[in-house]
Formats: structure tokens, sequence, C-alpha cells
């Protein structure tokens, strides 16, 4: 699985340097990849990283970094900025924004919502869902 290859401590370690970013800690991750929390010293800023292993075809490679390229181009209140996409030996990663207050699921742990406020976050996801579609992307690991 993806996720358990990323997320493993042999895989990287936090203080490993990845495409000019220092590692800093595991902050999530899922069926797609994992995400880490990662210091930009060009730009003195923790920013997010996501790391999806590549498939083993040249093909498919391509295919993924194409895909994550893609990203890059989206522009939506409720989707995150892509800063960069990049690759190392087996992987591609792309480079966004960091929220310190953790995932959705954290804070509905956290917090109990009121219906009106679940009915904003629908409306947020639902917006953004709508857009990517109309870009021609699939969201494969939504949460």
């Amino acid at each position: 699985m993806v996720t358990t290859q990323l997320l493993h401590k042999d895989y990287f370690s936090t203080g490993d340097e990845v495409g000019g970013y220092t590692l800093l800690e595991i902050i999530g991750g899922g069926g797609e990849g994992a995400v880490w929390s990662a210091w930009d010293p060009k730009n003195e800023r923790i920013v997010a990283m996501k790391f999806f292993k590549l498939d083993q075809t040249a093909i498919d490679h391509e295919k993924r970094k194409q895909d994550l390229a893609n990203l890059a181009t989206l522009e939506h209140d409720n989707i995150r900025e892509v800063y960069e996409v990049g690759t190392g030996t087996g992987f591609v990663f792309f480079v966004m924004r960091y929220f310190p207050f953790g995932s959705l699921s954290e804070q509905i742990d956290k917090n109990k919502l009121t219906i009106e406020q679940i009915l904003m976050i629908a409306a947020q996801v639902t917006a953004a869902l709508s857009y990517i579609h109309s870009r021609k992307v699939v969201h494969r690991d939504l949460k």
C-alpha cells in the first residue's frame, strides 16, 4: 500500500531534505500518499508536502507527474494552492500551504458542529468538487 511505505520511518525521517525542503513530521496520510510538514528555507515558512509513490512503468510515472502538474493550475477558494510539484527517486510530491489546525476529522472530533457549520462545510466541499470536475480532475482520496 502506498501510504504504508511512505509513512514508514525507513522511507523518510524527520530532518530529511527533499526538493530543498526539510521534513519536520508526518501530519497525515491516506490511500494515495503521505503528508508531511516541512520547512521551506527559501520562503521561511512551514509548508505541507504530499508524497505519492510512483508506479513501476514510465507511462504511469509521466501520468502521475502530469496529474500533479494539473493540480497546480487550479484556482478556487476551497482548494489549497499548489506551490510546487517535484520528483524524487521512486516518488513525486507537491507542496502546498500548511494549515496548523489539523484535519476536518480532527476538528469534528474536538468540537460539536452546529447544523449551520456542517452545511457550510458541505457547501464548500461541493463547490470545490464541482470546480475540479469541470476541469476534468477526479479526486481519488476524499475524506
